[in-house]
């Protein structure tokens, strides 16, 4: 292969040598490693599962356990090095593991045709805690932790709630309110694009702004919504001020929709831009709610222009 071909340099000791492959070498080879990748997943998640339990009888006994979590710390990591393996080689590279293992960082190359963003989207990928700790806990995008985030600050869900999540695909918040409201609660989901089922959400496929599809959220939802959720955002312009404006039209159609469907005292959550919600949003976002605030959480990326507007006491009544 030409070397200059070699999209991504390992660094010394690195646990992995990541080599670009041509399109005719890329399926075998590809298929191969998944498969392996698979095997040894089977293998440590078995093992993990003898670990946990194992960890849970000492804690119940008293017994001590510090062997114990350490050899479940260290069953996570492997976790963690073949879900890395299978992101890497979904992105077309073969893997070659150099052993001992552990979780490794990698340092992504400009290839030859490759685009300079797409360089540093896979850089970002194999190198982000939380795309790992996603794949490890079952989450369809880093996208989940936000809103645990932000709901270990405010304080949104709660068991038995009522939760809409507009814009829903992949499924990640719509998996954490599952989680945190219960069998229950309930969550419908809704989003343009089709996204695979959730045990315990309804997900639906339209525009919520349709008054038919905004019938059939609610009767999904069998009563007054207590959070609506809103991590919805228009495709990248590159141009600063329309991306805040189409943003901000975003979240008005998503706070209209939650002023006709949420009970009295509930919540609404929306992505904006860095600068927060524009002036009329936010003056009616005050009038609407009791309290008012904006934060980015810590899983939001450093150089992304998101955050969002969180309001709490909802003044109406669907």
């Amino acid at each position: 292969m030409d070397p200059n071909e070699t999209a991504i340099e390992t660094r010394p000791n690195d646990d992995l040598t990541l080599v670009a492959l041509t399109p005719a070498d890329m399926a075998p080879a590809q298929a191969e490693l998944l498969a392996w990748c698979d095997r040894k997943l089977l293998a440590v998640n078995a093992e993990l599962a003898d670990l946990e339990t194992n960890l849970e009888l000492a804690t119940e006994h008293g017994w001590k356990h510090r062997t114990v979590e350490a050899a479940l710390n260290r069953t996570k990591k492997r976790i963690l090095y073949y879900e890395k393996i299978k992101t890497a080689v979904d992105a077309g590279y073969l893997i070659v593991p150099n052993f001992p293992i552990d979780v490794f960082a990698v340092r992504v190359k400009r290839a030859r045709r490759r685009k300079a963003s797409s360089t540093e989207w896979l850089a970002r990928q194999l190198n982000d805690p939380y795309v790992a700790e996603a794949q490890l806990r079952g989450y369809r995008s880093r996208a989940a932790f936000k809103l645990i985030q932000l709901d270990e600050r405010f304080h949104l869900l709660a068991p038995g709630h009522r939760v809409v999540d507009l814009g829903c695909a992949p499924g990640g918040w719509a998996q954490v309110a599952v989680e945190r409201v219960g069998p229950g609660g309930a969550v419908v989901g809704i989003d343009l694009n089709p996204a695979d089922p959730i045990p315990g959400a309804t997900l639906l496929q339209g525009d919520f702004t349709d008054p038919a599809t905004a019938g059939q959220i609610r009767e999904a939802l069998g009563g007054p919504a207590d959070l609506v959720l809103s991590d919805m955002a228009a495709p990248a312009t590159g141009h600063a001020a329309t991306d805040h404006l189409r943003i901000v039209a975003l979240a008005e159609d998503a706070l209209a929709f939650a002023e006709s469907t949420l009970a009295p005292c509930g919540a609404f959550i929306a992505k904006v831009f860095q600068g927060g919600a524009a002036s009329d949003l936010l003056a009616r976002l005050k009038k609407t709610f009791g309290e008012v605030r904006h934060a980015k959480p810590p899983s939001s990326r450093a150089e992304s222009a998101e955050t969002y507007v969180i309001a709490k006491g909802f003044r109406g009544g669907a």
